[in-house]
């Protein structure tokens, strides 16, 4: 059963934005785009998929893809540039076409079993479909009911992944999977030149780098963390090279020759002669340095003096419009912030 673009459009949008005009189209221009597709090029690429047993459009059952492949596809995710096309999205699975899957029934009491799939379909479509069922099937649920139902759902994917030798799913995977599904469906940002008809020869592709990114990684203390944690971490970023002491310890390159003509050409570079300039400001003091004597005087003449000369007070107690302040309505008994309405006067 080839796989239903409709579906997969369906399902990658957010119930609360179904009702919107043209939100269909816009939902197939951020997949493309978010998919390092072409513009256009949404029903060629499903068509080269087969829905098994029809999972992926069926209600009834959610597919989960291993805990590591949610992780690695958000990691491409996040590492995505602003406004930058990541390269197709095939290419982060490095020509693996065969993936495993969990199945659960979406009704705890269901007959159908929890079973292992094994399907040539790409995770990134599986965590699409699944989001979306989810969101359609639990609607908008208050926090306490939708993670007893989150844990309740895990538990028996688990009971089945486990034996099969996959590590547990968990509640975070959950909440990964809501972020790629806002992500790609509507959060996401799609230039508009990619939906232009020269979209291929103005966007550049960024490089996929090579790296695992679910392997941790040791900080200095010995401590082990994820790849994610150590790019997000403000405090891992390598910083700029510092100056040797030898460095340090050099002098300042002297001023070429051609700096001394800056001042005698200054009508042609824009730049004044700082003497020039200091003149026609009216500092004539510059070159006999009778600032420096003034300044000199000056902090002669206060190390000297008394300290209450120096705040000045005699100015402000002579000052005739300066009188003196009385409370006549102040309550010591109770003071204002614990009196409600009361206003208080001053004379």
């Amino acid at each position: 059963m080839a796989i239903s673009v409709t579906s997969i459009v369906t399902f990658a949008t957010q119930i609360n934005k179904l009702n919107i005009p043209g939100i269909q189209d816009e939902v197939r221009d951020r997949l493309e785009w978010t998919w390092g597709l072409r513009h256009g090029q949404l029903d060629e690429y499903l068509q080269t998929f087969v829905d098994p047993e029809g999972v992926l459009a069926d209600d009834s059952v959610f597919v989960f893809p291993p805990s590591k492949l949610i992780l690695d596809v958000w990691l491409r995710h996040e590492r995505k540039k602003f406004g930058v096309r990541k390269p197709h999205i095939d290419k982060l699975y490095k020509g693996r076409t065969s993936f495993e899957y969990v199945v659960v029934p979406v009704d705890p009491a269901s007959p159908v079993a929890t079973r292992i799939l094994v399907a040539q379909v790409p995770p990134h479509l599986v965590l699409t479909t699944t989001t979306g069922k989810i969101m359609k099937t639990w609607g908008f649920l208050p926090p306490k009911e939708s993670d007893a139902l989150s844990v309740a759902l895990l538990s028996r994917a688990n009971a089945t992944t486990i034996s099969a030798g996959w590590p547990p799913l968990r509640t975070s995977d959950l909440n990964t999977m809501y972020n790629l599904h806002s992500a790609w469906s509507w959060a996401d940002y799609v230039p508009p030149s990619f939906l232009s008809e020269t979209s291929d020869q103005t966007l550049v592709e960024e490089d996929e780098e090579e790296i695992d990114y679910s392997r941790p990684i040791m900080i200095g203390s010995g401590k082990r963390i994820s790849r994610s944690e150590a790019g997000s971490s403000a405090s891992c970023r390598e910083p700029k090279r510092r100056l040797l002491p030898s460095e340090l310890q050099q002098a300042f390159a002297s001023a070429d020759d051609d700096d001394d003509a800056v001042s005698s050409d200054s009508h042609i570079s824009g730049v004044e002669d700082p003497e020039e300039s200091a003149r026609a400001l009216g500092d004539e003091e510059l070159e006999d340095g009778a600032w420096v004597q003034e300044m000199e005087n000056w902090a002669a003449g206060t190390a000297g003096a008394d300290e209450e000369a120096l705040l000045n007070d005699a100015q402000i107690t002579d000052d005739p419009r300066e009188t003196p302040r009385v409370a006549t309505s102040l309550d010591l008994e109770r003071p204002d912030y614990l009196s409600k309405h009361k206003i208080r006067t001053v004379a």
